[in-house]
């Protein structure tokens, strides 16, 4: 819904909605290709992280998530921020499920990644801001 909101297109949509699918599933590019277009598969291999990313603690797979997305396209980077701004509202909604510490690294990790993709979706940026701030207080955190 952020992306749609943002004025994002079908594309973009699609991608967003399957934009961990090749992470968290036996799905391929290739066949994500074959049912949604060539369009939506390189924004999903876009949004896809590096498989030696796997096993590296949050933080550093943060760091190179956002040192990567410097690179990408101006609708990967949306899209990015969008799946920021939902990851975060979820901490807000029911931080129970985090330990605090745990949860202001992942807002801090997520505000990085979220740094290195500004300046392509103003409306989206506002969004994550006020998603990060309401997670942190509601988790009483002051990072």
């Amino acid at each position: 819904m952020l992306v749609a909101d943002a004025d994002g297109s079908a594309w973009d949509i699609a991608a967003a909605l399957l934009h961990d699918v090749v992470e968290d599933s036996d799905i391929t590019l290739a066949e994500i290709e074959v049912e949604f277009g060539p369009v939506v598969a390189a924004l999903v291999a876009g949004l896809t992280d590096n498989v030696a990313w796997r096993d590296l603690p949050r933080s550093e797979r943060k760091a190179r998530q956002a040192e990567a997305l410097l690179h990408k396209s101006d609708q990967v980077r949306r899209i990015k921020i969008a799946d920021q701004t939902a990851n975060v509202r979820d901490i807000a909604q029911d931080p129970s499920g985090w330990v605090a510490d745990d949860a202001k690294d992942y807002i801090m990790a997520a505000q990085g990644v979220v740094m290195a993709c500004r300046g392509t979706a103003p409306q989206l940026e506002a969004a994550f801001d006020d998603a990060a701030a309401a997670a942190i207080q509601r988790i009483g955190g002051d990072k």
